[in-house]
């Protein structure tokens, strides 16, 4: 039976919902993915839906060739985020929210919207198609740097920061917990100006040339402050277990975020 699923949202988002269509493989069903919320199109310009740039892309860096691919918006969509009972018998579709679905809602739904983050299991299929040769990216400079024990790498989301008050962190209590030689800043913005709560550090800006080579970089980091999103989240989890992970506490309040992974972790209350 074929299943389908609308990815969307950032790639942290994306990440949980290809989590889920390894899932529903496993379980013998026929996946097909649906990237028209995660591309610029009619649909996204008309309902003003953010789109987040590089995030496909780095989406079939985890997927490979595992399933069938499909980009044009259905009209399935404007069934799946209606929450009207009728229609969603009738079309077999659902917005399942932060949820995970059960089995019993999986074996009835065919076309299935939401981002499935309460969960604990991440599938070892994704796992294994995202780490295969990501270290090929970066010099041997760069590599020296973020895996230096004495260094820490921070995730700073200049566009998060700057717009939403649950992300912005008390970053100098958070350091201070911490000794270290350098701070080294992955951010989706290079303006030094946007850092200059962090000018009483030894700091550089790191960041990679896309989306993916950030990702990369948080992973492959020894020492690593998170900021509050799903995205810096997941780079944790799919890292060396030798990592040492710096968190904010509470992660989030609208999910349950414990980690699936045994890496260290120091959770500090913000």
């Amino acid at each position: 039976m074929k299943k389908i699923i609308y990815v969307m949202g950032g790639l942290g988002n994306v990440l949980y919902q290809i989590n889920f269509a390894y899932f529903l493989k496993e379980k013998g069903y026929e996946v097909i993915i649906n990237t028209s919320l995660i591309e610029k199109n009619w649909l996204t310009k008309i309902a003003q839906w953010k789109v987040h740039g590089g995030t496909k892309e780095a989406m079939l860096y985890f997927i490979g060739n595992e399933f069938i691919l499909q980009n044009k918006p259905q009209l399935n969509i404007f069934v799946g985020f209606q929450k009207n009972k009728v229609l969603d018998f009738i079309f077999k579709s659902k917005f399942f929210g932060h949820a995970f679905p059960q089995i019993s809602e999986i074996e009835r739904t065919k076309i299935f919207f939401g981002y499935f983050q309460k969960t604990h299991y991440i599938n070892g299929k994704l796992k294994y198609n995202f780490n295969k040769n990501f270290l090929e990216y970066f010099s041997e400079e760069l590599k020296e740097k973020i895996k230096n024990p004495e260094n820490v790498v921070i995730h700073f989301r200049v566009g998060d920061k700057l717009n939403d008050s649950r992300f912005d962190l008390d970053f100098d209590r958070i350091l201070k917990n911490f000794s270290f030689k350098k701070l080294l800043i992955i951010s989706d913005n290079n303006d030094p100006k946007k850092f200059k709560r962090f000018s009483s550090y030894n700091f550089e800006v790191i960041s990679g040339a896309s989306l993916l080579e950030d990702f990369k970089l948080i992973q492959l980091a020894k020492n690593k402050i998170l900021s509050r999103s799903s995205f810096s989240w997941w780079a944790a989890e799919l890292s060396n277990k030798n990592s040492t992970v710096i968190e904010p506490y509470p992660f989030y309040s609208h999910v349950d975020w414990e980690p699936f992974s045994s890496i260290k972790r120091h959770r500090i209350e913000t």
